[in-house]
């Protein structure tokens, strides 16, 4: 039994008697001084008393969850103010320095240069195995509750449709003025089912999708993950009245079939680090997907899950709510509850397109065992900023160069067995000293995000925004678990390759994603299981489009109305807009509109003589006078 002495006692005393007196004044006079709260919620965790984080969150408005997380993240947040070793730069290895990297805590190895050695630390299976025993896991599901959880809280700023909207509101006969929600609720798709043809947002095609199905399964629990911006948006797809469903809501339907919603979650904005370092409400914003994986093991740990029976399995996936196909098949869901596993990591086969985003690397602890861990491009711009200057190139070329081994890409998408998972997080809060310990310990890799604002006055200051991902949250509970049990590993990757990608990963980055995923020829929307199909599985074209122009969803509609894309494998176009409606785009189109107007290309062409609709492995050039130029790409 470990024993404190009655000065260590008394200082901790007095030490919370101090700020809770301080305390009494912030929470009577509400905005008071953050900077108490702040000195408070970057202690230890398990050394404030209950009552004092009641009250800091009753005056900071937050739910509990919300709370939980931002205690979390400030706990992160003292550590890396008080720790040198959060300043030290990783390093990502390649080939060269590959035996040099093992077992530097300072270095990372990408799976995409591991050797068969090293990826015995990963423990990975290729969706295409599961798929071959399709029929032995789905004979599992009918014992499973499937728990969908889809993150619908942001309103994606990446995609502008205030135009699109106002088209949509006209379809439907709304009136009043234009109310953004979540990609999910405002971008609508003209879906064909039964010979009609029915205007569907992406939300309702995803619970269209999952009733569909729905007799899979024990039963199937709707949880959506909004914001109060975005909140209001989702209850109207639910209870909205349908023609496709002749009038009855999408609520009716599912309790008609037994299914349930529970939930939801609420995302708040939190309060930012001000130019003092102290926590501050002159500027709130929201923390990253973290919450939801904090949620997860929160809920978890206090059993705060759907109720199951003996021999019924607890299934949940959290997943992008503007991706229709961010669900799990039934065949997945059963391995998982065949399988045992309590975590899976949803990853994917590294493409040209994926040159940005985070992927699966092997970190060495101190002690130089092997644990799993995501490596990111601000990882990659850090070491690059601070003596390797070939970080940033060799982040964006790992899994592409001929030498090299398939890169696993996040998708973002977890997977969870509550049943596995809960005894095994119980073992653990024990063994590292009880719950609140184990939720700080599992604090996300803080991406601290530095944002200016005006003030009333006018006067420009600093506020910098706590996020996390939850990539992040699960491989640190994945390394944390096996440190504490003998290198046995927590979370399991499904890794989804080219040829099944967008059947589990389509999702909408760009108004250009929306108009190739449900307005052109790449992709058909299936009327009866409410997915889209892919019409050339693993050949998803790499696009870039320069002008903010092709930000609003009504713009690129417009540019590309009829144009056929299927055989495209890369478009560029830089400068002005360039509108390219009913033509046929193949290959390598790379287009620079130098003339400073935005140009409708089959008129130019037709002007200049130039037969045909295809554009072909070409680039064209539009020069300041509007004089068209066409060479073939290389």
């Amino acid at each position: 039994m470990v024993r404190l002495s009655s000065i260590a006692i008394i200082s901790v005393f007095s030490f919370q008697t101090a700020l809770a007196g301080k305390l009494e004044c912030l929470h009577v006079y509400g905005n008071g001084n953050l900077s108490v709260t702040t000195k408070i919620l970057t202690q230890p965790a398990g050394t404030v008393s209950d009552s004092t984080l009641k009250k800091i969150q009753d005056s900071l408005g937050l739910d509990e969850i919300n709370f939980k997380y931002l205690q979390v993240l400030m706990s992160a947040y003292g550590e890396s103010k008080s720790s040198k070793k959060n300043s030290s730069v990783i390093v990502i290895a390649d080939h060269e320095n590959l035996a040099q990297a093992l077992g530097k805590t300072t270095m990372v190895v990408p799976t995409a240069i591991a050797s068969k050695s090293l990826m015995k630390s990963v423990p990975v299976t290729d969706y295409a195995a599961i798929a071959t025993k399709k029929a032995e896991y789905e004979a599992v599901t009918p014992e499973v509750k499937f728990w969908v959880k889809k993150l619908m809280a942001g309103t994606g700023s990446g995609i502008v449709r205030v135009e699109f909207l106002k088209d949509v509101y006209q379809k439907l006969g709304k009136t009043g003025s234009i109310k953004i929600g979540s990609k999910g609720t405002d971008l609508h798709a003209e879906v064909t089912i039964d010979g009609q043809t029915y205007l569907l947002n992406i939300a309702e095609l995803q619970i269209l999708q999952l009733l569909a199905q729905s007799d899979k399964y024990k039963q199937v629990i709707f949880h959506d993950v909004v914001s109060n911006e975005t909140q209001a948006s989702i209850e109207t797809t639910w209870t909205k009245p349908s023609s496709l469903l002749h009038g009855q809501t999408l609520s009716d339907l599912a309790a008609q079939k037994g299914e349930v919603r529970s939930g939801p979650t609420v995302q708040f904005h939190i309060p930012t680090i001000g130019e003092s370092g102290a926590l501050t409400k002159e500027r709130s914003a929201p923390a990253g997907h973290g919450l939801f994986a904090i949620e997860a093991v929160y809920a978890t740990l206090n059993n705060k899950l759907p109720k199951t029976k003996k021999g019924e399995s607890l299934i949940g996936v959290i997943g992008n709510g503007e991706d229709l196909m961010s669900t799990p098949s039934s065949d997945i869901v059963g391995w998982m509850a065949k399988e045992q596993l309590p975590l899976v990591m949803v990853t994917t086969e590294k493409t040209a397109l994926d040159r940005q985003g985070g992927q699966i690397a092997i970190g060495f602890n101190s002690k130089g065992q092997e644990y799993v861990t995501i490596v990111e491009k601000a990882q990659a711009e850090t070491a690059a900023k601070n003596g390797h200057p070939e970080q940033t190139d060799l982040f964006g070329a790992l899994g592409l160069r001929p030498k090299d081994n398939k890169a696993m890409f996040n998708t973002n998408m977890v997977i969870v067995n509550y049943n596995a998972l809960q005894p095994k997080l119980t073992q653990l809060a024990q063994k590292v000293g009880g719950k609140e310990k184990l939720l700080a310990l599992i604090a996300p890799d803080l991406i601290t995000n530095t944002k200016k604002q005006k003030s009333a006055d006018g006067v420009e200051k600093s506020f910098v925004q706590l996020e996390g991902a939850m990539g992040s949250v699960v491989l640190k509970l994945d390394r944390l678990y096996r440190e504490t049990f003998n290198g046995e590993p927590l979370v399991h990757f499904l890794n989804i390759g080219k040829d099944y990608r967008t059947q589990y990963f389509a999702p909408i980055k760009s108004a250009f994603d929306f108009f190739m995923q449900f307005y052109s020829d790449r992709f058909v929307v299936d009327g009866n299981a409410f997915k889209i199909v892919d019409q050339r599985p693993g050949a998803i074209p790499k696009v870039t489009l320069a002008d903010d122009f092709y930000k609003e969803a009504a713009n690129v509609l417009g540019a590309f109305k009829g144009a056929k894309i299927l055989e495209l494998d890369e478009l560029s176009i830089e400068g002005a807009s360039v509108l390219v409606p009913g033509m046929k785009l193949s290959g390598v189109v790379k287009i620079k509109n130098l003339s400073g107007q935005s140009v409708h290309l089959p008129s130019l062409l037709q002007q200049n003589r130039f037969s045909g609709n295809e554009l072909k492995n070409v680039n064209i050039t539009i020069d300041f006078e509007g004089m068209l130029m066409i060479t073939a790409a290389r």
